[in-house]
């Protein structure tokens, strides 16, 4: 999977098969059943393989809409779709019904638009935490380890796997824990926190292959992808600006 700008969505409409995906995000590893949904973000490459299946598949370019009220933190939003099949008929309709209409009419008329934006929402306001619901939080004690355990290894490999281990639990059970207590899948926790980090010391003008290697990653190129879909911005951008604003 290379990277690209776009949002890409896979719906099922056939057979059950295997679905693998290893990207930056994390791993998907499911069975891919009917009206399954899954979902890859934008700049986010990766290896993936599954058996045959039928599918509809939308890929949406969020790079024009910057001033909806949703487009900047959507990514962030989807992540956690990222790692699991979401099983959505609302979704699947939905997505079925913009297939027939593109046959019919092309990708450019307004409904077109308009049901892209309905489906988005879905995705990241209604499915996206959707896990939220279903799993008690971490202890306080528990969630304060784990917390500690990243902030410690943001510039290495740290995975959900460590993550799990440092409070005794197999991996799936502490995501679904984790994702109640914070809101967020754990990668995206560990992302964020890298982005945090990352900002900061763009701001003091450290150059951004040192920054990259700082926050854990080795290829300049992939924390610039990273770091514009948390911010919006390069990082080139962001320290410049930080620079203007430190010397104004």
């Amino acid at each position: 999977m290379l990277p690209d700008r776009f949002v890409k969505i896979g719906l099922n409409i056939g057979t059950t098969s295997r679905l693998f995906r290893r990207s930056q995000v994390g791993c998907l590893d499911s069975t891919w059943r009917r009206n399954g949904l899954t979902v890859s973000l934008p700049n986010d490459p990766g290896i993936g393989y599954s058996g045959a299946v039928t599918m509809i598949g939308l890929a949406v370019d969020l790079s024009g809409r910057d001033e909806s009220d949703y487009a900047r933190p959507l990514t962030q939003a989807l992540e956690s779709l990222t790692t699991r099949v979401t099983v959505d008929t609302v979704s699947a309709r939905l997505m079925r019904t913009i297939f027939s209409n593109a046959e019919l009419h092309g990708c450019s008329d307004a409904f077109f638009d308009a049901g892209i934006d309905v489906l988005m929402r879905r995705l990241s306001c209604e499915l996206a935490h959707v896990e939220t619901r279903k799993a008690s939080p971490l202890e306080k004690r528990q969630l304060s380890i784990v917390q500690d355990l990243i902030e410690a290894h943001l510039e290495t490999g740290l995975s959900v796997r460590d993550m799990a281990a440092s409070v005794g639990m197999d991996q799936t059970h502490f995501a679904k824990r984790f994702v109640s207590s914070t809101g967020l899948a754990p990668f995206a926790y560990l992302t964020n926190r890298r982005m945090e980090r990352a900002k900061s010391m763009l701001g003091s003008s450290r150059k951004i292959i040192d920054v990259a290697q700082a926050v854990g990653y080795a290829n300049p190129s992939k924390f610039a992808a990273a770091f514009r879909r948390h911010t919006g911005l390069s990082p080139r951008i962001w320290s410049n600006q930080g620079n203007a604003r430190g010397s104004g």
